[in-house]
């Protein structure tokens, strides 16, 4: 009988070994890829996830930041623990410091430690109000928020604030961004830091002081854009309206006499009036009447009382604060938009108005 020899076991074991090898030097390979990229740094790192992010668009930011050494890596592991079916949107704290496990363990497990807040432009308190409380913050109370905006006399942060003296409403002062709340803040707190940036945006572009050249006060400057934001159609309008106003009250003729005829003014008045039950407010004018059928004992008709409304009626952005500091020049008190082009067609007197009118809206 013939003895078999070890070859054939010898390169079994070879095989074994090299493939034992390959695999060692590849799990090598992905373990240095999940390690933390400094793991002496402790810097702190604010992670913003929005709703409908990928796990994709996360491990992207995440190796763009500085956070992981391979975002195909993140991937791979966050897809095996779940990570994408189970991820809350808000701010998140890291530090390069964190392996890809301990990520993904905060992303997974934690709660965020702040949450994306948006307030959108030309909204007005109700809806902000809304917005604030879809949010989910535990500590934010909606009836807090409104009870303070409408009234800033019992606002407890309102001695920080020499903007809401002798103001009968925040309106208009809230100003339209993008804000990471930190979850341990309650209902005065959010309204700190949206006031905040308010008198930082006015203060950085110095909103004040060019207003005053155009003899505005602060507050009616507000006011102003507050109704720009809503007439406008595009940001390219904004200096313009704001110079149909402008001329509206300070320069007015034998047809205006001062009266600024603002559709916005009349449904702001009217929704206050008559709260809309599914939240949706500014509600065409046209659907319901007109400024001379609708709200004429109502102060913000300014169909019926001449001059600004007595506050602002939405919160209006940087455009429409810039374009009523400083109001273009115009000879224009009536205008229209053309739905065709976007484009602000403007008239100096109320016939000519009418003609164009019949040209751009009546087809």
């Amino acid at each position: 009988m013939k003895k078999r020899g070890y070859g054939p076991l010898i390169a079994v074991f070879l095989v074994t070994l090299i493939m034992f090898g390959a695999l060692w030097e590849s799990w090598s390979a992905l373990n240095t890829l999940l390690t933390p990229p400094e793991a002496t740094k402790t810097d702190k790192i604010s992670l913003v996830i929005n709703d409908g992010e990928s796990t994709q668009q996360i491990a992207d930011e995440l190796q763009a930041r500085g956070l992981v050494r391979n975002a195909l890596a993140f991937r791979l592991l966050a897809r095996i623990k779940g990570l994408d079916v189970k991820l809350q949107a808000g701010a998140y704290t890291l530090t390069p410091g964190m392996n890809t496990d301990q990520i993904i363990a905060k992303l997974l497990n934690g709660q965020p430690d702040g949450k994306r807040f948006l307030v959108h432009d030309g909204y007005r308190l109700e809806q902000i109000a809304n917005s604030a409380a879809a949010v989910g913050l535990p500590h934010f109370s909606k009836d807090d928020f409104l009870n303070y905006t409408k009234h800033p006399d019992k606002f407890p942060d309102k001695a920080k604030y020499p903007i809401l003296n002798n103001l009968s409403s925040m309106e208009g002062l809230l100003f339209p961004e993008t804000y990471i709340v930190p979850v341990t803040y309650n209902t005065v707190q959010m309204i700190d830091m949206i006031l905040d940036q308010f008198i930082k945006v006015e203060k950085d572009n110095n909103l004040v002081a060019q207003a005053q050249q155009h003899q505005l006060s602060e507050y009616q400057m507000i006011i102003l854009a507050s109704i720009v934001q809503r007439e406008a159609s595009n940001a390219k309008q904004m200096p313009t309206i704001a110079g149909i106003y402008w001329n509206l009250d300070k320069n007015p003729t034998d047809e205006t006499v001062g009266f600024l005829s603002s559709d916005p003014t009349v449904e702001y008045a009217y929704d206050t009036d008559h709260p809309p039950a599914n939240g949706k407010y500014w509600n065409d004018l046209n659907n319901y009447g007109s400024g001379k059928t609708v709200e004429l004992d109502n102060p913000f008709n300014t169909y019926m009382h001449k001059g600004w409304t007595p506050t602002p009626i939405s919160s209006p952005n940087l455009d429409a604060l810039k374009a009523a500091a400083s109001p273009a020049k115009t000879d224009y008190y009536y205008f229209l938009t053309d739905p065709a082009t976007g484009n602000l067609i403007g008239a100096k007197t109320y016939a000519d108005h009418q003609k164009n009118v019949a040209k751009y809206l009546q087809h």
